[in-house]
């Protein structure tokens, strides 16, 4: 009822207002009446009328006003932030809040408009910090004209639909105003199922010292409660200006009638709200308004006692969800929003069942195993979760989560014939389909500010030699962030740099299906460390990182990947490595970046362009997101699988990645969104089986030897080449952990990617019999070459560097180092370094039974042993 352009008058009077009020006399008035019944309070607070107290009393429900501009919601950006910071404010408080949306012009008010909307980025916003709406009430109010025009209220009802299916625990309400036909809010309420309906009234008559309130306003509340909604009735606003002896003249009008009097008010409210429990038995009431002049019933505290009389103690029972709802946990708000409010909705409208959302924390552009694996032995576990497919899923399954096998599911959806081969193969063991892929994304694009090529008269770079170059020749113009390689999601960010260097190289010199065979190999464990070829792409490797990172921007070591890209888009960065993801990312920043090829290059006005990371061409690094559905205290296994099956299927599908900057699994559709996409997506279609590998920054790896890659790969940017050694002993390390956790796989049938005759990239483990696929014996490379065990120290990410040991087989490991050191000092180095750690190691572990008398004579005995080392090698 408040219009904005009134209130800079309400401002200048309320200040003496006050004052007036307490030099006046007070009118001999009644005496306030005690309540016979009781309501629920809603005090509303709105975003205008500022206070510097926004603490509403325990005795009262908060109702936060969220205005926008109904023809431009992104508009009012700012002022909805500022209600949904409230919202949240009020939520952490363990308190049920009622959203009040109003959507109106800064001059005209929403009763009058004939269109409704509703802002997608209210919606995230509520999603993530209320998932399911568990504490919410939603709705709109006084939209008149709306309600009584049948083809708006239509729109209002698809509004309320959406709101149901992404907050199914939140209640819904509408209130209107006396404009609004009875017949038609009763049409409203029923087609949208709202939970609660009522009216506001600002129309009184003043009798014999009693402000009543007409007997048209009781009639049409009394007529809503009489059809179906009695205990469901909500009276909206009651409304009076704070101060005004005359407050029930006009009662909606932002300037005072009558004489200051701060009394006066507070004796009307006793009045109307006794009429309201005696006629109407409202089960909420809301007073209009906690802040903002006239009406801040927060500047008179006569009013807010006699309005706390009757209020009800706020302990509302949650909304009972409706019956078929399975939990849904997902990143999917983070990168794709619009997909999967989409899909969630579009689920529920064509099937009548709903979905409870909540988010799963992601650390870079994963979620942490960690997170993942508390969130599946929990109490109160999703029916279906969102997990990365490739190998990575085996950390689950190793880990004791049981997760449905889908392989009958795929097969009548027909995604094995009709969906991108490979993509199913990554998410398969042994046949068994422990997850539906949902979409696919590029990994190892090289993301580029071609303007800043242009500015230097640089070449896109196609080789990693001009890679190479282009660095060193912006650096060389003094450019200090040439790369953005970001450490804030703890070395996803390095892992992409090294994979894309050792793919680009392999490529380059033995060709993409080498190149891609190779990664497979590190997958498995079975890349041979003792292959002269192998150690000369390391060696390549390694230098060419340590090349790269040392122009990484100011600040990589606290930067996430977000961060990162907007330094990239501000042309404050020239390169950046990582997955379609980012583009996706731009795009919602407000970039589109296109692919690296005519005409786009050519176009000066194109900023941003990325292509495969130089030399990876022929090579499809994939990235794939799917759906699982874990077994353990799952009671709707049935819906579950009709939710997943619906995400992965094309429609699903559809929905979900046309807005998420991958690609779809099915071959028939292709999107293209945007150029970068449909070029993504065309080579997808197009690469030969032997050409894909799994990114080991999202997928590829399962979590141990993942934590050890990343911990390897930001210390050796930490340290530089003096590290080399120590990362090659984490290599080893990588590849004894990864097989082990394979032969563990093997025993449970999971013990290669694909199934019979399919085997992922036509690449099969040496432990898979080739002709029938059974498990055949094998012995690793590191096995044949054993010699002794030993004690192999993980590096700490920190600048102090970690005693903690990992006891591995030790197999035959091959130093690669920079050429300036030599072989022997090398040798003797590591023998020193690994007999004073393993001995620093046992002193820690046996230090509570050792005096410190005796670790002095052990430390005294270390300095003698490494004397004769160094004496025996003649130094």
């Amino acid at each position: 009822m408040i219009r904005i352009s009134k209130l800079i008058l309400g401002v200048l009077a309320l200040t003496t207002v006050i004052l007036a009020s307490i030099l006046m006399e007070s009118v001999t008035l009644p005496q306030y009446q005690l309540p016979s019944n009781k309501s629920f309070i809603i005090l509303w607070v709105t975003p205008w009328g500022g206070t510097s107290n926004y603490s509403i009393p325990t005795w009262a429900i908060p109702g936060v006003v969220v205005w926008y501009q109904c023809n431009n919601p992104s508009a009012s950006l700012s002022m909805v932030n500022q209600q949904v910071a409230l919202i949240q404010r009020y939520l952490s408080q363990n308190r049920t809040v009622f959203i009040n949306l109003m959507c109106e012009l800064p001059n005209e008010w929403r009763g009058l408009l004939h269109y409704i909307t509703i802002p997608q980025y209210l919606l995230v916003n509520l999603m993530n910090i209320d998932p399911g709406g568990r504490n919410l009430y939603i709705g709109f109010s006084e939209e008149s004209a709306c309600v009584n025009d049948p083809v708006c209220r239509a729109t209002m009802v698809g509004i309320y639909k959406e709101v149901h299916a992404l907050f199914p625990e939140a209640g819904l309400f509408y209130y209107a105003s006396l404009r609004d036909l009875p017949d038609n809010v009763l049409a409203l309420a029923n087609e949208a199922n709202l939970t609660l309906v009522g009216y506001d009234n600002y129309d009184y008559n003043y009798v014999n010292g009693t402000v009543v309130v007409p007997q048209y306003a009781i009639s049409d509340m009394i007529y809503l409660e009489e059809h179906s909604y009695n205990g469901r009735f909500i009276m909206g606003e009651l409304g009076l200006r704070v101060c005004d002896q005359e407050a029930y003249v006009y009662a909606w009008q932002n300037p005072y009638v009558g004489p200051v009097n701060c009394t006066a008010p507070a004796i009307y409210d006793s009045q109307i709200l006794r009429q309201y429990e005696e006629e109407v038995h409202p089960t909420f009431i809301g007073i209009w308004a906690w802040n903002g002049p006239p009406f801040g019933v927060v500047d008179n505290p006569l009013m807010l006692e006699v309005i706390s009389k009757y209020a009800e103690t706020p302990n509302l029972q949650p909304i009972t969800p409706p019956s078929g709802s399975i939990r849904l946990a997902s990143w999917g708000l983070s990168f794709n929003p619009q997909g999967l409010m989409q899909l969630i909705t579009n689920y529920t409208l064509s099937t009548g069942n709903y979905v409870i959302y909540s988010p799963i924390s992601i650390n870079g552009l994963m979620p942490n195993e960690s997170t993942l694996l508390s969130i599946m032995n929990s109490s109160n576990p999703p029916n279906v979760i969102q997990v990365n497919g490739g190998p990575w899923l085996l950390t689950l399954a190793l880990s004791g989560v049981r997760l449905l096998n889908l392989t009958s599911v795929v097969s009548s959806m027909g995604m094995l014939s009709n969906g991108v081969e490979e993509v199913m193969l990554a998410n398969m063991f042994n046949g068994t389909l422990l997850s539906l892929p949902i979409n696919v994304y590029r990994g190892d694009l090289l993301y580029i500010n071609v303007q800043l090529l242009r500015e230097y008269n640089l070449p896109i770079p196609t080789t990693v030699e001009q890679l190479i170059n282009d660095t060193e020749e912006l650096a060389n113009y003094g450019f200090t962030c040439v790369w953005v390689i970001p450490s804030g999601d703890n070395g996803q960010d390095q892992i992409n740099l090294w994979q894309s260097l050792f793919l680009g190289l392999a490529s380059e010199k033995y060709g993409p299906a080498v190149a891609a065979r190779l990664m497979n190999e590190l997958l498995y464990g079975t890349l041979d460390l003792r292959n002269s070829t192998v150690i000369q792409l390391i060696n390549e490797t390694n230098q060419y990182y340590l090349t790269i990172t040392q122009y990484d921007c100011s600040g990589w070591q606290y930067m996430n990947w977000a961060e990162a890209t907007s330094l990239l888009l501000q042309g404050a960065a020239v390169f950046q490595v990582g997955d379609s993801r980012l583009a996706g990312y731009a795009l919602q920043q407000g970039t589109l970046v296109y692919p690296a090829t005519a005409p786009y290059i050519n176009n000066t006005s194109v900023n941003i362009i990325a292509e495969p990371f130089p030399g990876t061409e022929g090579v499809y690094v994939i990235d794939v997101d799917s759906a699982a559905i874990p077994i353990n205290g799952n009671s709707m296994i049935n819906l579950s699988e009709r939710f997943v099956e619906f995400w992965a299927s094309h429609a699903g599908e559809l929905t979900w990645v046309n807005a998420s900057g991958g690609c779809m699994t099915w071959r028939n559709t292709l999107i293209n969104s945007t150029p970068l996409q449909g070029l993504n997506c065309i080579q997808l279609l197009n690469e030969p089986n032997y050409g894909f590998t799994v990114s080991l920054s999202d997928e590829g790896l399962l979590m141990k030897p993942y934590s050890y890659l990343t911990e390897g790969l930001l210390n050796l940017q930490n340290y530089g080449a003096d590290y080399l050694t120590n990362f090659t002993e984490i290599l080893m390390l990588i590849e004894e952990t990864t097989y082990q956790e394979w032969v563990n796989a093997s025993k449970s049938g999971l013990g290669y990617l694909g199934y019979f005759k399919h085997p992922f990239a036509q690449y099969l483990p040496p432990w898979v019999n080739p002709i029938n696929y059974s498990m055949q014996s094998y012995t690793p490379w590191w096995i044949l070459n054993e010699t002794k065990k030993t004690t192999v120290t993980s590096i700490s990410t920190s600048s102090a560097l970690s005693t903690s040991s990992v006891t591995v087989t030790t197999t035959y490991v091959t130093t690669v180092t920079s050429m300036a050191t030599s072989t022997m000092i090398n040798t003797v180095t590591k023998a020193l370094t690994t007999t004073v750690v393993s001995t620093v190691t046992i002193i820690k572990q046996t230090a509570s039974a050792l005096s410190w008398a005796l670790i002095a004579v052990i430390v005294v005995i270390v300095i003698v042993v490494a004397l004769i080392l160094l004496h025996n090698k003649g130094l």
